[in-house]
Formats: structure tokens, C-alpha cells, sequence
């Protein structure tokens, strides 16, 4: 297995953080050293919560330096976390990720194909030119990779019954098919345009 590193990033109180929102700094803080004891354990080679205030820096742009960094030294793939994510976390899952992001060919492991928390990379380089997203206006789209057909664009509605859970208009899909459109999400990363 290739050398991994983690980045656990921790948002610090600003300061005009009130009690209630220092509490919660303060309890993200705790599984923050939590997960970097663990992943310390399963393996992962370099460990770091980075911290600090709010600080205006675009994600894609933060991602790069970290990216950069762990290439800098050495690592061949990255784990990315915010420190109140997935709480509850064992071991296993840990080494889950380590193996993931310390494997041979580019991947992605997350814990959410929509709204990951974790990220697990091997072959990081593929995100250096990684481009930030701009804040939206409302009714504004991100194309990614490709634009869909009008019969796949169901597959954003939310809804328990929905078009694309079937095979066809009367066959079910399996019920592990969540990958109903294919594609590849680190493959499609760098041609994000915005409409």
C-alpha cells in the first residue's frame, strides 16, 4: 500500500462566535483528535488536523494546497474530512479509506455519493487543476462532464419511487444500482462549467 495522508479540516471559533457555537467548535475539535488518533492506527502515514478562523478560501483552491502538499511529500493519495464528520466511525472504517486512498490506480472512495463528508483519493495528482466552482445564483446549474438527456434528468427529483430505481417502465433496478448513469465523478471533476 502506497503512503496516505489525512487532512481533518476544523473550522476555529471567529470571534464573534457565541457559547452555543464555541461548544460545538469545541466538541468537533475532540473527534477531530479522535480521527486522527484512528487513522493513525489504520495505517494512514501523515496525520493533520488543520485549523483556523473562517477564512474566505474557496474549497477547490484549499484542496489544491492540500493536494499539493501530500504530493510535495511523497503521498500517493489523500484523505480529506471535515472534523465533525462521520461521528460514528470505527476502526474498520478507517481502514477502509487508508486502503482506498493508498491503492495502485486513481479512485475515490466517499461516504455519500451526493453530499460526501469523507473523501478518500488515490492518485491525487488528477486533482491539481481543479478549478473552483463560483457561488451560484438561484436557478443556477454546474454542468458536469456531460448534460444529460431529458429521459435521465429524473434522477435529481428526490423521492422514494423515482423513475430511476427501474430498469424499464415495468422492471424494477436492483436495489444496490446507484450508479444508474455512469461516469466517473474525479474523471468529470475538472470539466465542471457553469451555466
Amino acid at each position: 500500500m502506497s503512503p496516505v495522508t489525512v487532512r481533518i479540516l476544523h473550522a476555529e471559533a471567529g470571534p464573534h462566535a457565541g457559547p452555543l457555537e464555541r461548544a460545538l467548535i469545541g466538541a468537533r475539535a475532540e473527534l477531530a483528535e479522535r480521527h486522527r488518533r484512528g487513522f493513525e492506527a489504520a495505517g494512514a502515514g501523515d496525520v493533520r488536523v488543520v485549523g483556523g478562523p473562517p477564512d474566505g478560501l474557496p474549497f477547490g483552491a484549499r484542496l489544491r494546497g492540500l493536494v499539493g502538499e501530500a504530493l510535495h511529500n511523497g503521498a500517493s493519495g489523500l484523505i480529506v474530512l471535515g472534523s465533525g464528520a462521520v461521528p460514528l466511525a470505527t476502526n474498520r472504517d478507517r481502514r477502509v479509506f487508508v486502503t482506498a486512498a493508498g491503492g495502485p490506480a486513481p479512485a475515490a472512495l466517499a461516504n455519500n455519493v451526493y453530499s460526501a463528508d469523507i473523501v478518500a483519493i488515490s492518485g491525487p495528482a488528477l486533482l491539481r487543476d481543479l478549478r473552483d466552482v463560483p457561488d451560484l445564483p438561484p436557478g443556477g446549474v454546474v454542468d458536469v462532464a456531460r448534460t444529460l438527456p431529458t429521459a435521465d434528468v429524473d434522477h435529481l427529483v428526490a423521492g422514494a419511487d423515482q423513475p430511476r430505481d427501474e430498469e424499464g417502465a415495468d422492471v424494477a433496478a436492483a436495489p444496490d444500482d446507484d450508479d444508474a448513469h455512469g461516469g466517473s465523478v474525479l474523471s468529470s471533476l475538472a470539466s465542471a462549467t457553469v451555466r
